[in-house]
């Protein structure tokens, strides 16, 4: 088993342990919004501040289903949690980009 654990933003969201609230939906315009790190709470958010932005793609695809949100995170082990404190070396203080497939409720397609 792996030290570190968690889950990537579209998963959180999708189990409900993020809520619409704590992420930003991106459209067509150029918009600027701070992310931090997925286990803040969300009381701990100032205005234009995010865990998680995600943004539709028609044109994705993956794994044969097209469709589905690009999703944006970041993940840092300096957290006051210590949750991802055991996160690879390789992988501390970054932007992490997920395609959450197209799905139909509650029955997701996974994401990559």
């Amino acid at each position: 088993a792996r030290a570190w654990k968690g889950f990537v933003a579209p998963a959180r969201w999708q189990i409900g342990w993020m809520g619409d609230s704590v992420v930003s939906e991106w459209s067509d315009t150029e918009e600027v919004v701070m992310l931090r790190t997925l286990s803040t709470l969300p009381s701990q958010l100032r205005t234009n501040e995010y865990l998680s932005a995600q943004a539709y793609c028609d044109a994705c695809e993956s794994f044969g289903v097209i469709g589905g949100y690009l999703w944006v995170s970041f993940r840092a082990p300096e957290d006051s949690s210590d949750y991802d404190a055991d996160l690879p070396s390789n992988m501390k203080n970054k932007v992490f980009v997920h395609n959450l497939r197209a799905w139909n409720y509650p029955y997701g397609r996974g994401t990559e």
